[in-house]
């Protein structure tokens, strides 16, 4: 895998490589994708250009003139995935230290988590998590890759995408049928209850309906002071992750501002506010713009490392990508260990475990993954650690429908949480 510590400027072709290091199920051919020459002599055509009468002429120099450069075909569906994936780890490592990318690391870098993410954004609307009722547009798909490529440093596209990326899928779906994602409904909206249950295309609030969160309004519109709305311009009201792509929400004016530059005054909230590679930092009483701690310099929660550096204790220490060399656990994204001197993603169930490769799923127990039976020890939402769900700090076995819930994991599948029951989906 290529490197990931330094700026994501790569062409839409690098992104779309293979996630081996992480054990992404969207496995990709790289050689696809390039637009040098195939390999082993070219394939299979390669012996009948001798023959054909249109075969390139040699120039006077006796070189066959360049064929145009076509660039590298459109995505497909997985591609898409697996290549926003990988673009947006490769900044969740560059940018872990400014605050809206702290945890980012795991959800892109590691294949398991990021398929929950998905799994979950088909209720929280993110714009290009399928549904059977949706139609994929390749050709949309290499444009919200470009889209998402073209972002300034460090831009995390969470509530608000590029609109290139708005469409990716046509809906097909009327009022009223049956949908697992917004991307799939006319109206723009899938009202689902439950992540286990199938939603209903419905219209969704549009501007200026009340909302209590985002995932109540349409597809593209954010919820701001009670009411759906456009991402915030300048100056606009907002909250965290809400205004439009390039600007930020300042948490001392909760409004809309262009980054802020060098030595100017900022407030740390849920964004940093500060224009990249600058990081909000205080170290005299007052907090500023300025330059992050460097490889091996001093850190704290008011004065963050700068660039691929994490904040380990108190010293900040090189962060890698997936498959990069490593020396410490803390060199490698969240979700990983440094195992064999390289940052390996933690195992799933059944997967292998050692004193150097944690779990992602279940405890080490005999060198290998398992979930733990009822009763076992497991940290606060922990659920992955369980063959059930993690209540108290203990593994506890699902319940039986109409018993109360506060989430799926509580309830026995495929029963759901239904308005704080255990039921089956309707």
């Amino acid at each position: 895998m290529v490197g990931m510590g330094t700026r994501a400027g790569r062409a839409v072709v690098g992104l779309l490589l293979a996630s081996v290091a992480t054990g992404c199920s969207f496995a990709l051919d790289f050689d696809r994708f390039s637009a040098g020459p195939a390999r082993d002599g070219g394939g299979p055509d390669a012996s009948a250009d001798a023959e054909r009468t249109d075969a390139p002429v040699p120039d006077a120099e006796g070189a066959d003139a360049p064929a145009p450069d076509a660039g590298p075909p459109p995505p497909t569906q997985d591609e898409l995935i697996s290549g926003t994936a990988e673009l947006l780890c490769a900044r969740a490592v560059e940018c872990e230290s400014r605050s809206i990318w702290a945890w980012q690391s795991q959800v892109f870098c590691h294949a398991a988590v990021m398929q929950a993410f998905l799994e979950a954004g088909a209720r929280l609307d993110r714009p290009f998590w399928p549904g059977p009722g949706a139609t994929f547009d390749p050709d949309a798909g290499r444009r919200c890759l470009e889209a998402l490529e073209a972002l300034p440093s460090c831009e995390l596209p969470t509530a608000v995408w590029p609109d290139a990326c708005l469409a990716v899928f046509t809906p097909t779906l009327a009022d009223g049928a049956a949908c697992v994602a917004s991307t799939e409904c006319l109206g723009g909206h899938c009202m689902r209850s439950s992540d286990r249950c199938p939603g209903t295309c419905d219209r969704g609030g549009g501007p200026g309906a009340a909302c209590a969160q985002r995932e109540e309004c349409r597809l593209g519109l954010v919820c701001v002071e009670g009411r759906c709305a456009t991402p915030g311009a300048l100056d606009a009201p907002c909250l965290s992750t809400t205004c439009e792509l390039g600007l930020v929400c300042d948490a001392g004016t909760d409004t809309c501002i262009t980054p802020r530059t060098s030595a100017q005054p900022c407030t740390n909230g849920a964004e940093d506010p500060c224009a990249f590679p600058l990081v909000c930092t205080d170290t005299s009483g007052t907090s500023l713009c300025g330059v992050g701690g460097g490889d091996t310099g001093s850190c704290s929660p008011t004065a963050p490392c700068g660039p691929s550096l994490r904040c380990a204790g108190s010293l900040c220490v090189p962060l890698v990508g997936p498959g990069e060399a490593c020396t410490l656990d803390d060199n490698c994204p969240l979700r990983f260990s440094c195992s064999g001197g390289l940052c390996t993603p933690d195992s799933l169930e059944g997967g292998p475990c050692s004193a150097t490769l944690a779990c992602y799923e279940g405890a080490c127990r005999m060198s290998t993954c398992q979930r733990l039976a009822v009763g076992g020890s497991c940290d606060p939402g922990g659920d992955q650690v369980c063959t059930g769900y993690c209540e108290a700090g203990l593994c506890a076995a699902p319940r039986g429908e109409s018993a109360m819930c506060t989430k799926d994991a509580q309830c026995a599948a495929p029963a759901a949480c239904l308005a704080n029951r255990c039921a089956a989906c309707p």
